[in-house]
């Protein structure tokens, strides 16, 4: 007898609520035919959800796939940056054939002189997001970076339809850390009370016992501008009325969303979407504002 496949449960806070519209989604339409076709019934933001449930389960219960079986997918080696002499005689322990460059065969030697240096160095971290450290020698790591890519990356060969399913899965993604709060009168910015960050004030100075909507707005407008302070006190004036404002307490905030922060993964199966994986960059993140 076969087992069943273990039940896949959401991780979306909505959950409870898609499954009860759902059902009673059903039967209105068995009512109506009881030939209906039901798997039309589900929504984009559904069959997303369950693809990403499927994906969290599967990751957990087979586990990250060991990285050295993937060293045979690299097929090109590019040398960016003239490297360092101790980094030239620990590859040249493998294979010296790359250091010709006048060589047909350079390149591959270079492959191969890396792939078994990777392989023959210890893993010392590993992410399923961000790949994995290795331990080349007392001086030297290197960090392998398997299956995820960067949105920035994977943006152009993006189809319109696979850009509006990463679109929803940020959309989901980023409302589910909001939902992180801060009560009123705990100091905004990083979450272990660094202080907040205002980079249009300073690029470095972390801004400590801000804890109110007022002294956040006033750090904000102490930055250099160029027009008048009758103009400014105008613009100030439209914060007194923006209901955003008054809504108390403060969110997690990612702080420097961009695509190359978001990690994408193209899924194996035959439908071939691309997922988010992850987020990164989090230097910037903490409590801050609604607004």
């Amino acid at each position: 007898m076969v087992d069943a496949a273990p039940a896949i449960s959401f991780s979306a806070s909505n959950a409870a609520q898609w499954n009860r519209d759902l059902m009673l989604a059903f039967l209105d339409a068995l009512e109506k035919n009881p030939a209906a076709d039901l798997m039309s019934m589900f929504s984009d933001s559904y069959i997303q959800g369950h693809r990403n449930a499927k994906y969290e389960q599967e990751t957990e219960t087979k586990g990250p796939p060991e990285f050295r079986t993937r060293l045979d997918l690299a097929e090109s080696a590019t040398v960016i940056y003239p490297l360092s002499d101790k980094v030239t005689a620990m590859l040249g322990q493998y294979s010296g054939g790359w250091l010709d460059n006048k060589s047909i065969d350079a390149e591959q030697s270079l492959i191969a002189s890396l792939k078994q240096l990777i392989w023959d160095s210890p893993k010392i971290w590993e992410s399923s997001v961000r790949g994995v450290v290795v331990k080349c020698n007392e001086d030297i790591v290197a960090k392998v970076i398997t299956g995820s890519q960067t949105l920035a990356q994977a943006w152009p060969s993006l189809s319109h339809k696979e850009k509006i399913s990463i679109q929803h899965q940020l959309d989901e993604i980023f409302c589910r850390l909001r939902t992180i709060r801060q009560d009123d009168g705990s100091p905004l910015g990083g979450v272990n009370g660094e202080g907040a960050k205002e980079l249009r004030v300073d690029e470095c100075t972390l801004f400590k016992n801000i804890t109110t909507t007022k002294e956040f707005n006033s750090l904000q407008f102490s930055a250099r501008h160029y027009g008048s302070t009758t103009y400014v006190k105008l613009l100030r004036s439209f914060l007194e009325y923006d209901n955003s404002t008054l809504i108390p307490g403060s969110v997690f905030t990612h702080g420097d969303v961009r695509t190359n922060n978001i990690m994408v993964k193209k899924e194996p199966s035959p439908s071939g979407e691309y997922i988010v994986t992850g987020i990164i960059g989090l230097e910037d993140s903490g409590f801050y504002l609604h607004y």
